[in-house]
Formats: C-alpha cells, sequence, structure tokens
C-alpha cells in the first residue's frame, strides 16, 4: 500500500490538512481525504485519515487544555458517539447526495443569521449540548467532514480562539476512539494502513504547532471572521459535490 513516490505530496497534504483545521478547529479532511483518494482507494484512505485527524485532534486538544469546556464537551460527546451508529445504518438506505446538499444550506443559514444583529450577540445555552451532540453523531455517521456544523453553536456559547479549537479538539478525541475501534473490529485497520496513519502523524503534529502561532497573534473579531468563511465555503463544497 505504502508508495514512497506518493510520500512526499501527501506528507504536504497532511501537514496543509493539520494546519487549516489548527486554525479554524476543522476543515483538514477537505484537504487529506481528497488527496488521499488521488492514490489510494476509499477502503484504505478513510481509515488512513481517521488516524490521522485523530492524531491532530489530540494535539489540539493538548495545546489548549487549559481552556478547554470540558463539561460541555463531554455532554456534546456523550450524544454524539452512539448516534454514530445509527447514522451509518441510515446512510445505506439514504440517497447521500440529498443529504449532503441540505447540510450545504443549513450552514449557509447558520453564517447569514450570525451576521443578524438580534442574533449575533445571543449565547447558546449549555443545557442544548447534549441534543446537538445527538445530531452532529447522527450526520457524522452520514457523510465526511463534518466539523462546520458544529462550528456556529461553539461560536454562539461564547467560544473562542484557544477554547474553541480545544473544545472542538476533545469533542473529535470522543468520537474518533469509537470510529477506530469499529475500523479495527470491521479489519479495516491493516498493517499499512495504521502505518501510513502514523506517518502521517507528525505532519499533523507539526501543522498543530504552526497554526498555534497564528491563532495566538490574531484578535477575536478576524478570527469569528475566518470561522464563517471557512464554514460559508465548507457549505458551497458540500452543495456542490452533493
Amino acid at each position: 500500500m505504502i508508495d514512497l513516490w506518493h510520500l512526499p505530496v501527501l506528507m504536504l497534504a497532511a501537514y496543509s490538512a493539520s494546519l487549516l483545521a489548527g486554525v479554524t478547529g476543522f476543515g483538514g479532511v477537505f484537504i487529506l481525504l481528497p488527496a488521499m483518494l488521488i492514490y489510494y482507494p476509499v477502503r484504505e484512505a478513510l481509515p488512513v485519515v481517521t488516524i490521522a485527524m485523530a492524531a491532530a485532534n489530540l494535539h489540539r486538544f493538548w495545546l489548549y487544555r487549559k481552556q478547554v469546556h470540558y463539561r460541555e464537551a463531554l455532554l456534546f460527546a456523550a450524544g454524539a458517539v452512539p448516534m454514530v451508529v445509527v447514522g451509518v445504518r441510515v446512510f445505506a438506505v439514504t440517497p447521500p447526495g440529498i443529504m449532503i446538499r441540505v447540510l450545504g444550506v443549513f450552514l449557509l443559514i447558520t453564517v447569514a443569521l450570525r451576521r443578524l444583529p438580534a442574533l449575533r450577540h445571543r449565547r447558546f445555552n449549555p443545557r442544548w449540548f447534549f441534543p446537538l451532540g445527538v445530531a452532529f453523531g447522527f450526520v457524522t455517521g452520514l457523510i465526511e467532514g463534518t466539523g462546520p456544523l458544529v462550528g456556529p453553536f461553539l461560536l454562539a456559547y461564547g467560544l473562542l480562539k484557544g477554547a474553541f479549537i480545544g473544545t472542538i479538539g476533545l469533542i473529535y478525541v470522543g468520537m474518533y476512539i469509537p470510529k477506530l475501534l469499529t475500523l479495527g473490529f470491521s479489519g479495516l485497520l491493516t498493517p499499512p494502513v495504521v502505518t501510513l496513519g502514523l506517518i502521517f502523524a507528525p505532519c499533523m503534529f507539526l501543522g498543530v504547532w504552526t497554526a498555534k502561532f497564528i491563532v495566538d497573534r490574531i484578535s477575536e473579531r478576524a478570527f469569528v471572521l475566518l470561522i464563517e468563511v471557512v464554514i460559508a465555503t465548507a457549505a458551497v463544497i458540500l452543495i456542490v459535490r452533493g
């Protein structure tokens, strides 16, 4: 599976994906997964990306661990983890193109609503993190790259910069653990897949470390604007590719 000729390109993609996700908290899968699919079939590419993104999220969580909102992240994960299984089952009988386009439109609406004066400074209530996790887990079972879906809600809760990135990193760690276990039990975590995923891990760590310098130096206003731009871009990608 491992081709030395492809490694430099894929390692650069891994670094770029981790840098983007390290600054915004999500979006890395939109870079790494397409790059992997150029060289590998989806049954090999997805487990590799899962390992790499799990490493990146664990590192992001660790770097910002003092700013993480643990209660909210655990409430979210408690609702999300079991619903991933349900989402995968529904995926088998639902046309994915329809769902992807609906999610893209939803993202555009959330960004637009955040710009309304009446809603711009409204705070998201913490008791909604569990049901939000239920919905997010279900959608994660349907499609890949769902990080932009939770971004607007964390912003509405008031999480910015390190708190935003660290909390979403912990949420993803909680999501990836059962996902990796499921992949392992399914026989998809073969030695070449695990090896390639671990090769990418240092690239992911370097991307997260570089991103921290950027996050520490941008203003909160610029950070929110950047997140909204990435969410809107992800929405357009979902609508187009659906």
